[in-house]
């Protein structure tokens, strides 16, 4: 069994806007106090090395805030695209050059 750094993995495997759209997420709970997590396949696939562009983070806290808040920091490269309020989750879409 080979020893893994999720890190590294992801800075070597993913690509660098999916690193960016990451990082974006990071500086915005950072600044409004919430703490996300890197969550699901993504994560598998970083280990698997298998390709994927689909993010999947949760959020302790409130996720549609988060993604208002994101929305509104990032107007140009940020778009929600759904928000489920029942369940406190949305689908948020980036656009990284």
């Amino acid at each position: 069994m080979r020893n893994i750094n999720l890190k590294t993995e992801l800075e070597n495997f993913i690509p660098e806007n999916i690193i960016k759209i990451l990082y974006l997420c990071s500086d915005a709970s950072e600044e409004i106090s919430l703490k996300i997590f890197l969550i699901g396949g993504i994560v598998r696939d970083i280990i698997t090395r298998k390709p994927n562009f689909d993010i999947d983070i949760t959020v302790e806290g409130n996720a549609v805030d988060f993604v208002n808040f994101l929305e509104r920091k990032y107007p140009q490269m940020c778009r929600i695209k759904e928000i489920h309020e029942k369940f406190n989750t949305a689908k948020v879409v980036f656009c990284i050059n």
